[in-house]
């Protein structure tokens, strides 16, 4: 991989690698520090016409010319060989840009062997984003394309859906986070995903200003798609640009408007769920619990939410079902105490527990169960941050002696109140190694970031 070294002229190297197709030379980064001038990108951008080695070009953040698009627009054409693309400065999408963002993709509408198009933090609005549908209405190779962190708002996401016309992008992966969209452009998304030719099996719509409204009309039509198996809608809880919050909790809104959608249909292909900062309560607990039990959902994404011990009970007794799909939970940061832990306890499906962060502090003692074997797949369990005392520690160690979770792998404690108690920490850890020594306790590192300035 070329990142640019120093040298009194970069391009010459790399043009010669890409003339005589150096079989090493498959990435070229050429970082945004570097000064490269119009005429030597387009020397390199010639060579890549007929090279037929490089799959990988980063060129984030240099701005180039219209002459020099030009040249790398034909390029594009010709090329076979590239798979991954990344161009343009932070304004390369914005209005004011659109005849150069049209150029470039006249170019990618016939690279026939482009997959992965990186279009992250480059501007984009409405009049670029309606040139970029028709671009992928023509190219029928892209699977992977990163919008994110662009100016993309219901005009723009409206004129992105409806320049795609009849035809039916062949987007596998698409990223929209960070971005303005919120009702209106969330509706004219919902309108492509309810179509069978949609091959999307991975959206991501986290930081969008989304609201209850918006997250709805997403959440109501994907009892319709079977081929969306990760939706990452986190943080989608504002009204507007300023992350302002307005309105009902839009978690709660997602997960009943999918829990009657699911009445109605049981083509829910979902299997990853990401709702982070979503504010979802314990009323919108109940409603997942119905999604887990009539869905194969494998991993849900709840971290700083308001689910709390009665969401958290409800969230329980759907994955403790012997027909449960879910293998990873995160529940980080929800207000959950050791009342809530007791009631994961029957999840024998899980292999991963996420709980950083709440209040799992066994004040009151390791909570006991009548299950033979708790948590018995449990790979992984995070109780870093929960004020885990010393005390508390020594009677977690004294469980895992025990048997309790015999599968665990990893346990994260850092981040709990240690009290210059290392060497009892250390004592215990190491009590523990000695009876299950596949196991390893995780709290040293995260004391040593505490204990820096």
């Amino acid at each position: 991989m070329a990142w640019g070294n120093p040298g009194p002229s970069p391009a010459d190297e790399w043009v010669k690698k890409l003339e005589t197709n150096d079989p090493a030379f498959r990435s070229l980064h050429i970082l945004s520090f570097r000064r490269i001038s119009q005429p030597d990108f387009q020397r390199i951008f010639a060579a890549l016409g007929k090279n037929t080695v490089l799959s990988e070009l980063y060129l984030s953040g240099h701005r180039l010319e219209s002459d020099t698009l030009k040249v790398l627009s034909d390029a594009l054409a010709t090329n076979k060989a590239l798979q991954r693309l990344n161009v343009g400065h932070n304004e390369f999408g914005s209005d004011e840009n659109a005849s150069n963002f049209q150029v470039l993709c006249e170019g990618l509408k016939r690279c026939e062997g482009l997959r992965n198009l990186d279009l992250e933090n480059k501007g984009i609005g409405a009049k670029c984003a309606q040139i970029l549908g028709h671009t992928l209405a023509v190219n029928k190779s892209l699977v992977e394309l990163n919008l994110s962190r662009n100016q993309i708002n219901d005009v723009a996401m409206e004129a992105l859906c409806e320049s795609l016309g009849d035809d039916v992008m062949s987007l596998e992966k698409l990223d929209l986070s960070a971005n303005e969209i919120s009702y209106k452009g969330a509706a004219s998304l919902a309108k492509l995903l309810v179509d069978e030719r949609v091959r999307l099996t991975e959206l991501v719509l986290s930081e969008n200003p989304l609201g209850a409204k918006g997250g709805a009309e997403i959440a109501k039509v994907l009892g319709q798609n079977q081929r969306l198996s990760v939706l990452k809608i986190a943080f989608i809880d504002q009204e507007s640009a300023d992350f302002q919050v307005v309105g009902d909790s839009p978690g709660d809104a997602v997960l009943s408007t999918l829990a009657e959608s699911l009445d109605a249909s049981s083509n829910f292909g979902v299997r990853s769920l990401w709702m982070d900062g979503c504010r979802i309560s314990h009323e919108g607990a109940i409603n997942l619990a119905k999604i887990i039990k009539h869905t194969r959902l494998e991993e849900i994404r709840l971290r700083s939410n308001q689910v709390g011990d009665e969401g958290v009970r409800y969230i329980s007794q759907a994955i403790s079902e012997p027909n449960s799909t879910i293998r990873k939970l995160e529940l980080g940061e929800n207000g959950i105490t050791t009342i809530g832990f007791e009631a994961l306890l029957s999840a024998n499906a899980l292999e991963y527990l996420g709980l950083f962060n709440n209040k799992v502090d066994f004040a009151n003692g390791v909570p006991s169960t009548e299950i033979t074997v708790p948590l018995a797949n449990l790979l992984t369990l995070d109780l870093g941050c929960n004020n885990i005392s010393t005390e508390s520690f020594t009677l977690a160690c004294q469980t895992l002696i025990s048997g309790f979770a015999p599968s665990l792998r990893t346990l994260e404690m850092g981040g709990n109140l240690v009290d210059g108690n290392e060497n009892v920490w250390e004592e215990w850890t190491e009590k523990v190694k000695q009876t299950r020594e596949m196991l390893n306790i995780m709290w040293k590192q995260n004391l040593q970031n505490q204990n820096q300035p």
